[in-house]
């Protein structure tokens, strides 16, 4: 299977002709199966199956580059080309967001969900975010088109691991007490399904190197001097969490992991002077590590959440036309563990983050008395 390093741990994979002949026959002959399921079981089903065929070793190749980024060791982002979707198969771009009934299953996102239970991760949705949907819609919106922070909007997306306020790993409140490991709402993985890209508007990431941040900053960031604010696609300052965290850390042991909203992230009034100025140099040490990936459509870009920044460039003078054939992705978020979103679940798979921030007030309710 063709590998071509882009940037460092990141890779884009052409399969060899047989392995994604494999997934097509599949996808062909599973979409009239999974157009009468949920979103929910759709992606119960397309895990399990994925589970099997490598298990079976059908596709050893797609097998074997996935393991590659599953342990969050080796490869940190993996962009999988496949055939480009056509239109009887997805139809227009959508011109806002869709319920889940209204959002049809194709099959490239069949692929996708093959890809998932290969790798062994599950997929899930929030309450806060296109309520409902495992499956989301990214897509240029006329109504939002002067907002920052989200993806709808034309403006530049700033570099952010996904839902990082909903990362509470060993937060901190303002009396000192400290949250364990199992208050984390965010995803493990990130996964994007380019459909349409008619003015290659390009995602970028961002893959840190902590080494390369000097160890006063490095010392300052793993500490809990910084807030994660809630960006208005997840529902803003009403699912904020009253917590403090760290930029940096990790969990028994692990390389150093990350979360960050570039664009909205602040310091805590409290935190000595020079924690403004290490967020600053890691900000900047993002820029310095920023690649635009080459996606087109029919690609699916598997990213590690705990590792790699993501975000979208302007559309510049590349504006939507809102004419149904817009830029079009669809992510879905992904969890090696579903028993620690169990907390959190409104209904199976799908997450209210309000559950989150709820637990961790009465878990420090608990400790004041």
């Amino acid at each position: 299977m063709p590998n071509i390093e882009l940037w460092p741990d990141v890779f884009e994979i052409e399969p060899i002709p047989s392995e994604l002949r494999t997934l097509n026959v599949l996808s062909d002959e599973l979409l009239p199966i999974m157009v009468n399921l949920s979103q929910t079981e759709q992606y119960k089903k397309l895990e399990k199956i994925g589970a099997a065929m490598s298990e079976d070793n059908l596709v050893p190749e797609i097998s074997d580059t996935l393991m590659h980024i599953s342990s969050h060791r080796n490869a940190r982002v993996i962009a999988i080309r496949g055939p480009e979707p056509d239109d009887a198969d997805i139809g227009k771009t959508p011109l806002e967001y869709r319920q889940p009934e209204n959002n049809k299953i194709s099959k490239t996102e069949i692929r996708r969900g093959l890809i998932l239970g290969i790798m062994g991760v599950n997929a899930y949705g929030y309450t806060s975010q296109q309520p409902g949907n495992i499956r989301n819609d990214i897509i240029a919106i006329d109504k939002l088109k002067n907002l920052n922070g989200v993806s709808a909007s034309p403006k530049e997306l700033d570099l952010h691991t996904e839902d990082a306020s909903y990362n509470l790993i060993g937060a901190q409140d303002s009396s000192g007490n400290i949250l364990p490991n199992n208050y984390n709402a965010s995803p493990d993985w990130l996964t994007l399904s380019f459909l349409r890209n008619p003015d290659n508007i390009p995602t970028f990431i961002s893959v840190p190197n902590a080494d390369n941040i000097s160890p006063e900053a490095r010392e300052l960031l793993s500490m809990p001097y910084y807030r994660n604010l809630t960006n208005p696609g997840q529902g803003g300052t009403a699912n904020d969490a009253d917590y403090n965290s760290s930029v940096i850390y990790s969990i028994d042991d692990s390389e150093p992991y990350f979360r960050i909203n570039t664009s909205n992230i602040i310091t805590i009034a409290s935190a000595p002077k020079k924690a403004k100025e290490a967020l600053g140099e890691f900000i900047s040490h993002l820029d310095d590590m920023s690649f635009d990936l080459p996606v087109t459509p029919g690609t699916i870009v598997v990213i590690d959440n705990l590792r790699v920044m993501h975000g979208r460039r302007a559309y510049g003078k590349n504006l939507p036309k809102y004419d149904g054939y817009d830029r079009w992705q669809q992510r879905i978020v992904a969890t090696d563990d579903l028993d620690r979103i169990k907390p959190f679940e409104v209904s199976e798979r799908i997450v209210d983050p309000m559950e989150l921030i709820k637990l961790a007030a009465v878990r420090r309710k608990n400790e004041v008395e």
